[in-house]
């Protein structure tokens, strides 16, 4: 096969398996879980075969085909889906394949045999290939600075005691690079200052947009998390399986830091001594918990290195597009909104008195008014509120003619709202477009396809830049209320400190998490939103969920409960027909296999 084809196919194979539609019923949060899992489930739940396995297994010579046949997944009732990898990759140099390179292929030799028979690559370039060069080159992704004797000995002792990991990490690091040979300046951490260089729209779950750089990019780095997530254990005494959990909790931490400073702001208290507090109170969660809590030391250095390379990338991701959130909040803080009439009309379920009120805030005369407005608002308001906790404190009548203010502000001829924005897409040459023009194509798909919005792929049809900048100035328009309701002065300076602040403590604290192990990040997490509280539970939460052997207490896992009960859905229902499915397809292997024996 040619490099041109191996890439064109390696290409199609992420976007199919990484990417392409699946059913999401059975889970509350489908996100965190591998697409190709999610496919593999509904095929089997449907009734139907699993996809390209027997094309596969058929590919194989005898001998491999006798150790897939022998290995103790079929011995075991719970791991249907490594039957199914093993089967599509299986190979063990691939990081999907759940066991271990054995002694023999541990050598450069042997691993660049592989990428010259799978990857096309040439037998000429094995004079300039160094395998030490590749390893460290993957190993840069860990949060360890230049300089950093302690990093630089925990990288040294991956590559003796993970060495396994090491070379998958090689092979899947290449054929990565074959689709985008910059594909891990995509996940790179950017420091604060470097914010310009973050984007919010290369990485984004269950991308539908109708770029293909943006679907592209996604599938990429699916395929480079999931792989490396596919193919480890478990880990149910290192709790592995709880870093997909990750984005959830630093989401929540966000949301925190920011609805605490929102108080501050419209209670009119001190917005620097509330940073003050923050910081201080996140010192002692982290010091509590690193200091007070058993390290689990990891007995298998190969899941330690894919656990915290999963770690970094979900953090360093997180805080790129918070980066470039920010980014587009200073291009959108040059004009602020604030009421100039009586704001009744907002809290109006009447549908004259709300458009009456709007014409007279805006000025718009009644000829200009589009009541296409009012359904577009209707599918932003639910969008925002699925995407961010801290914008419900409005009753839903409140936040839907909010929304309608927001999309007749773009279409206004005194507003320059509806300038075009840079998506920064990597790769693609779209990246200027128009937010009420994105809002509006996403709110058509979505009435014809999911108007119920019941599926969480449909909120991907709108950009991320498109969301973040519809949250800005929903936040504003919040602000301004609360001022005109309560008889304040508006001031769109402190404002602004408050968005500044939000950003420094925020970015401050994800430097500091994304050094951390996936452990601690979720036990500090846990901690500040205990302490924040001032350990007052809810009726409906549970103080504990996980205990951890040996430790001073056990972690508090209120956000946990919130993951599994209140995220998105009620998916709880159908979990059981999800567990319900059996698949072994061992008795077809081993009639193969007698077949080609019975030829020879």
């Amino acid at each position: 096969m040619t490099l041109s084809k191996t890439i064109e196919n390696l290409k199609e194979e992420t976007l199919i398996r990484y990417l392409s539609k699946s059913e999401v019923h059975w889970y509350n949060t489908p996100e965190y879980f591998s697409p190709l899992y999610r496919k593999f489930i509904a095929t089997l739940i449907e009734g139907k075969e699993p996809e390209g396995f027997r094309e596969k297994f058929l590919q194989q010579s005898i001998d491999v085909q006798n150790e897939l046949i022998n290995d103790e997944c079929y011995k075991n009732s719970g791991v249907l889906f490594d039957r199914y990898l093993l089967c599509i990759y299986p190979a063990r140099y691939e990081p999907s394949n759940p066991r271990k390179l054995k002694d023999h292929e541990l050598n450069e030799r042997g691993l660049l045999s592989y990428l010259q028979k799978e990857y096309g690559r040439s037998s000429n370039e094995h004079q300039s290939f160094q395998l030490s060069r590749e390893i460290e080159g993957i190993l840069q992704l860990l949060p360890y600075e230049d300089g950093d004797v302690e990093g630089k000995e925990i990288k040294e002792k991956y590559k003796v005691e993970a060495k396994s990991s090491c070379f998958k990490l090689v092979v899947l690091k290449h054929k990565l690079s074959l689709i985008n040979k910059k594909w891990m300046e995509l996940i790179r951490y950017r420091e604060p200052s470097k914010a310009s260089q973050a984007s919010m729209d290369n990485i984004v779950d269950f991308n539908m947009s109708s770029d293909e750089h943006a679907k592209l990019n996604t599938a990429v780095i699916k395929r480079f998390y999931f792989e490396i997530d596919e193919g480890k254990a478990a880990g149910d005494d290192t709790y592995s399986f709880r870093i997909n959990q990750i984005p959830y909790y630093l989401r929540v931490l966000e949301e925190q830091v920011k609805q605490e400073l929102w108080v501050a702001l419209t209670k009119g208290k001190n917005i620097e001594s509330t940073k003050e507090r923050i910081l201080n109170r996140f010192e002692v969660c982290k010091s509590e918990v690193v200091g007070g809590l058993v390290n689990h030391h990891y007995k298998d250095y190969d899941q330690k290195l894919m656990d915290q390379l999963q770690h970094t990338i979900l953090v360093n991701q997180f805080s790129n597009s918070f980066l470039a959130e920010n980014e587009l909040i200073k291009l959108c803080s040059d004009e602020f909104f604030t009421f100039s009439h009586s704001t009744d009309w907002l809290t109006s379920n009447n549908e004259n008195e709300r458009i009456e009120g709007l014409m007279n805030e805006l000025g718009i005369p009644e000829n200009e008014f589009k009541k296409e407005w009012v359904a577009m608002a209707s599918t932003l308001a639910r969008m925002l509120s699925f995407t961010n906790k801290t914008l419900r404190q409005l009753m839903p009548t409140t936040q839907m003619n909010i929304c309608i203010l927001i999309v007749a502000i773009l279409k206004s001829p005194q507003s320059s709202r509806n300038k075009a924005v840079k998506s920064k897409i990597a790769g693609s040459s779209k990246n200027n477009y128009s937010i009420y023009n994105d809002l509006k194509k996403a709110h058509d798909w979505i009435i014809k396809n999911d108007p119920d919005l019941r599926d969480k792929h449909s909120i991907s049809k709108l950009r991320p830049t498109s969301l973040s900048f519809f949250k800005s100035i929903y936040e504003e328009i919040h602000y301004s209320l609360v001022c005109s309701v309560e008889g304040k002065k508006v001031s769109h300076g402190t404002f602004n400190k408050m968005r500044l602040i939000h950003f420094d403590i925020v970015s401050d604290l994800l430097g500091k998490l994304r050094k951390q192990s996936h452990l601690y990040t979720i036990w500090i997490i846990e901690s500040y939103y205990v302490k924040k509280r001032n350990g007052d539970l809810g009726p409906q939460e549970l103080p504990l969920s996980l205990n951890v052997p040996g430790s001073k207490h056990g972690l508090l896992g209120i956000i946990e409960h919130h993951i599994i009960n209140t995220e998105w859905g009620g998916a709880l229902e159908s979990l059981k027909e999800r567990h319900s499915v059996t698949w072994n397809p061992v008795s077809w292997m081993k009639e193969q296999v007698l077949e080609s024996n019975i030829e020879l």
